[in-house]
């Protein structure tokens, strides 16, 4: 009923990025929540440091990523077509 409604479209360019992020987040998260309830003061150090981190990684890790993958395009093109297609699932193209 939803197949071929154009509703996600996927870049295959920042995949390999958003997986990346999705683990990150992940870790991250579960070390705030260790610093105590939403609103603590001791949580603040740890929100601190997540900043840190985050401008970090887009500053240095993200920009590095995308150069790796545009040299790196024609050895993946085939795991990217088949990403993009899962996640463009079910509505996608």
């Amino acid at each position: 009923m939803l197949a071929g409604l154009g509703a996600a479209r996927v870049d295959p360019q920042l995949i390999f990025s958003e997986r990346a992020a999705q683990r990150a987040f992940s870790v991250w998260s579960r070390l705030i929540r260790l610093g105590g309830a939403p609103g603590s003061l001791a949580r603040v150090p740890m929100l601190a440091l997540f900043c840190v981190y985050l401008v970090a990684m887009i500053l240095t890790v993200v920009p590095t990523s995308l150069l790796l993958q545009r040299v790196t395009r024609p050895l993946l093109a085939r795991r990217l077509r088949s990403l993009q297609t899962y996640y463009e699932l079910p509505s996608g193209r």
